[in-house]
């Protein structure tokens, strides 16, 4: 082992560091997205803002750029609703008009 952080710089100190510090924020990561699907479970459609909310409100204490890091790498951000046009209201209070066709001669 030593030789291996020997070439790339580092000391063995700093590996086994790293590697403490990784595990500990993946466990990390765990208990907040297992409160995140709590959440989730209740109201689906709930955005990072509000889930960044209630998280500081409860018991978890986490940045806003920590959590939607956390969102993303878990394909969890929710998706804007796409957003369209209404130009005919067909159940309207008005009279509607019968659509006549015009009779076409049939060529033969």
């Amino acid at each position: 082992m030593q030789t291996l952080c020997g070439l790339f710089g580092y000391s063995r100190q700093a590996y086994y560091k790293h590697l403490r510090i990784n595990s500990k924020h993946s466990l990390e990561e765990d208990v907040i997205l297992e409160e995140i699907y709590s959440y989730r479970k209740l109201m689906p459609r709930i955005g990072g803002t509000k889930l960044h909310y209630l998280m500081n409100q409860g018991r978890y204490r986490i940045s806003r750029q920590n959590l939607f890091t956390i969102l993303r790498t878990n394909s969890l951000l929710v998706r804007k609703r796409r957003k369209y046009a209404v130009t005919t209201d067909s159940r309207h209070w008005m009279k509607k008009y019968v659509l006549f066709q015009i009779a076409q001669p049939i060529v033969e």
